[in-house]
């Protein structure tokens, strides 16, 4: 079903862009994170732009390893806060779409150096306007949790799970599930050079018109930091099951750089191949920018 491309796409944006860290000075409480992404997928084409928000319940260090893993390697708990509009246009089959959608989410995440365990809770609300080809509005709910633990100081492992749901659409739309399981591991070389790997494997749930589609994916990534302010990286995902519209491969390439210890920013690029060879490819861009005090 080729519009789940689209619909999953949105699903995974959010949970990404709340989870996108913003970093940089030797402690700070608050993130600000404004990011803008373009991106085309057979012959519609997307723009959005993030605005993105994070309180921390206690100071975060930055002098501990590379800017952009202090987050991570510090634990603190924290609450986050996004919103964003995304448009949509051109060619979906025959017919010309063309869609403008609003999103906000909430996240809040409890980590904590007494403790090796972590718990993730998150919600977002995305509604769309369609104005072509039909004039009509998609509202959609995602919510999202995780357990997971710190295996060392520097490794941790969760477990996830999200929903989809989505209202006021014609029957036959059901809910999508996904259950993951993820790991991440920042290892420091010397006093500046430091790596992250990232593995992770998803099975995503969907049922059309009492057809259910099963998609297992996984992921790849990693970064390498020449110093404490510059890193660069990149992964591969691999998609294979029953809906053959998302099947193949997405590359990433990607590279961050902080200014000073409050300002940061971040680029990155997708290309999906499709395991199909008669499927467009997909590709997109993100630029972010973030300042921490």
């Amino acid at each position: 079903m080729q519009f789940n491309r689209f619909s999953r796409a949105g699903v995974c944006l959010s949970a990404a862009l709340i989870c996108t860290p913003i970093n940089a000075q030797e402690t700070f409480r608050s993130e600000i994170f404004f990011l803008h992404s373009s991106s085309e997928f057979d012959s519609l084409d997307g723009k959005s732009n993030v605005l993105a928000g994070t309180y921390f319940f206690s100071p975060v260090n930055t002098g501990n390893g590379p800017l952009a893993e202090s987050r991570f390697l510090s634990r603190s708990s924290a609450i986050s806060a996004v919103v964003s509009n995304s448009e949509l246009s051109g060619l979906f089959g025959t017919s010309q779409y063309d869609s403008d959608s609003s999103r906000y989410g909430l996240v809040l995440e409890i980590r904590d150096l007494s403790t090796a365990n972590t718990v993730t809770a998150g919600f977002t609300r995305n509604q769309t306007d369609v104005n072509s080809p039909l004039n009509t509005t998609r509202d959609e709910t995602t919510t999202a949790f995780a357990l997971g633990r710190y295996l060392s100081d520097n490794l941790h492992v969760d477990l996830r799970f999200l929903k989809a749901k989505f209202h006021d659409l014609p029957a036959g739309w059901d809910d999508i599930y996904m259950y993951s399981i993820a790991s991440k591991f920042v290892k420091s070389i010397n006093n500046s050079k430091a790596y992250n790997l990232e593995v992770s494997f998803d099975r995503v749930y969907d049922d059309y018109n009492s057809i259910r589609e099963i998609n297992n994916s996984v992921s790849v990534e990693g970064d390498y930091y020449l110093n404490n302010y510059f890193g660069i990286g990149g992964g591969i995902k691999l998609d294979r099951g029953d809906d053959e519209d998302i099947e193949g491969e997405t590359l990433t390439l990607r590279t961050n750089y902080f200014f000073t210890p409050s300002l940061g920013i971040e680029i990155q690029a997708d290309k999906f191949y499709p395991k199909k060879s008669d499927l467009s490819k997909g590709e997109a861009i993100y630029a972010g920018i973030g300042l921490r005090f």
